[in-house]
C-alpha cells in the first residue's frame, strides 16, 4: 500500500513560482547570460554568476520570456496571478 503511494506521488508535476516585487525582467545572471549570447548589451554584467540557484532552475525547467499583467500595479497583479481571479 505504500508503495502503491509512493509511486502515486512521483507522477506529480512541481511547480515552482518564484515572485518578486521591483525586479527588473533582465536583473538575473541567466537572463544576462542570454542577452550576451543574442548580441545585445547585458546591463547588469555584474549579475552574470551571481544567481547559481535561479540560473539552474532556469536551464533545467520553463522560464517566460513575455509576460503580461492584467493590472499595472504590483499588488492586484500578484493577487491576480495567485487566485486565478481578476
Amino acid at each position: 500500500m505504500i508503495l502503491c503511494v509512493l509511486l502515486e506521488a512521483s507522477a506529480n508535476t512541481n511547480i515552482i513560482l518564484i515572485v518578486t516585487d521591483d525586479q527588473r525582467w533582465d536583473a538575473t545572471g541567466f537572463m544576462q547570460e542570454r542577452m550576451s549570447s543574442l548580441g545585445r548589451t547585458a546591463r547588469f554584467p555584474w549579475m552574470q554568476g551571481n544567481t547559481p540557484n535561479l540560473d539552474r532552475l532556469s536551464e533545467e525547467g520553463v522560464h517566460f520570456d513575455n509576460g503580461y499583467g492584467v493590472y499595472s500595479l504590483c499588488s492586484p497583479a500578484r493577487a491576480t496571478m495567485l487566485t486565478g481571479q481578476y
